[in-house]
């Protein structure tokens, strides 16, 4: 017998809850298979089955697939199937043939989980499949939660993929196999050595065995330790993590493993891309040198931002045009600006317009000619206090962060600037005996 760990205490959830099979047909899972089908017996739940065809191998892929049907039905059991040109998608996306299988199939199992209301998905990893994780990761550089291994289970679009017989090396596998009458069927690509995961299974497994025979079982010891010491690591480095980013002066005294981490775990908020050494190094030294709305950018088209001393994780938005070129009359009521900037402008009322910095009460009588919004262009400047003022310089005694000073409009008449929304209005223009009141909507004020 080989070593099967529960579902359901692997997820956390009732032993009445479904699972999908994630089955290939290979040895693996059809072991997997035979062991769900007893455990769904014995404790009340229902087994289903998803195979995907991925179209790669053109004299194996239809055999895979009546198998895994042929298996379904023996176990009664229901099957979900799906045939996905993976050649041609990986081509379209620039994706390697493994990222982009990974990918469609990943993509096909959340749907039918959702769709069918399954919480579990269960796949066939074990303990050689973690140890040659675990090779390849530090092969590419990993860092510690790289080292971890493949993890017993994990949240998983809503619900948690469970590897049950991640305790089990293939040796075991295919014993079970043979001692129970299990067929199975073997993927000829598992012998391609172009392939760097076969490359390492084929050429380096073999010599760590020559070392310890039983190396598989001495890297899962292992990377359930690093596990938890992952886990302690990553709950330290939250606590860096506020509401307002990261505070850098919470960073700065946190150990150095604390501050890569609370890092990464911030740019997971808003990026599936990871972050490399090398992305850490540069976000470290922007906090360093604590400028005041310094930027750098990193992978996923986001940037790292300091921010009245806090950091921030948010999309780049290196390249747009920071003032579109636009120009719109004013009319009374709503205006729709570009970006989805909104200007109401409104007849006097009886609220307090000096309370907020985004509004302004302004004699009518005090508008020459033409009232338009437009972007702020370079030279601008505003009459106040009895000086011409320059716009970027007020906007930076403001401390307005960058991307605000480029969504900001500037209202003008045919004399000049106006009014600027958190800069204030130009003299002689306020509040008279003929009042109109323009207000920037409340929807740029939090963005």
């Amino acid at each position: 017998m080989i070593k099967f760990c529960s579902p359901h205490k692997l997820a956390g959830l009732p032993e009445n809850e479904p699972i999908l099979l994630a089955l290939s047909g290979g040895a693996d899972s059809s072991a997997l298979l035979d062991l769900l089908a007893a455990y769904a017996k014995e404790h009340g739940c229902t087994v289903f089955a998803a195979h995907v065809d991925h179209l790669i191998r053109a004299d194996e892929h239809d055999r895979d697939r009546l198998f895994c049907e042929t298996l379904a039905a023996k176990y009664g059991i229901k099957i979900f199937e799906k045939k996905a040109d993976v050649p041609r998608i990986a081509a379209e996306t620039g994706e390697s043939l493994e990222t982009a299988a990974r990918r469609v199939r990943y993509e096909f199992f959340a749907r039918i989980m959702k769709e069918n209301g399954i919480k579990i998905l269960a796949t066939a990893h074990n303990a050689d499949d973690n140890l040659e994780t675990l090779i390849f990761n530090i092969t590419r550089g990993t860092a510690l939660r790289g080292a971890c291994g493949i993890p017993p289970s994990r949240e998983f679009e809503g619900g948690i993929i469970v590897r049950p017989i991640l305790g089990a090396n293939k040796a075991e596998i295919i014993s079970y196999c043979e001692e129970n009458g299990l067929s199975y069927v073997t993927d000829s690509t598992n012998f391609d050595v172009s392939y760097a995961r076969n490359r390492i299974r084929l050429n380096v497994l073999p010599e760590l065995r020559r070392i310890n025979a039983d190396a598989s079982a001495a890297a899962k010891s292992l990377t359930e330790s690093l596990a938890l010491d992952y886990d302690f690591i990553r709950s330290e480095a939250e606590k860096l993590i506020g509401n307002d980013g990261i505070s850098l002066d919470a960073l700065r005294e946190a150990h150095p493993s604390l501050r890569r981490h609370a890092i990464l775990l911030a740019f997971k908020k808003f990026s599936n891309i990871g972050l490399e050494g090398v992305h850490i190094e540069a976000i470290l030294s922007l906090c360093e040198r604590s400028k005041n709305f310094s930027r750098i950018s990193l992978p996923g088209t986001m940037s790292a931002r300091i921010e009245n001393g806090y950091l921030h994780f948010m999309p780049d938005k290196k390249g747009e045009s920071e003032n579109e070129n636009y120009e719109i009359t004013l009319k009374m009521g709503k205006n729709v600006l570009p970006r989805h900037i909104i200007l109401y402008v409104t007849e006097q009322n009886d609220k307090n317009v000096y309370k907020s910095a985004t509004s302004a009460k302004i004699n009518y009588d005090k508008i020459i000619g033409k009232l338009v919004a437009r972007p702020r262009m370079p030279g601008d400047k505003i009459l106040m206090n009895g000086i011409h003022r320059d716009l970027r310089k007020l906007m930076n005694e403001k401390k307005l962060p960058p991307e605000k000073r480029s969504e900001i409009p500037v209202v003008s008449d045919d004399e000049g600037v106006l009014f600027v929304p958190y800069i204030g209005i130009r003299d002689g223009a306020c509040a008279g005996s003929h009042n109109i009141c323009i207000e920037l909507a409340e929807e740029i004020n939090e963005k």
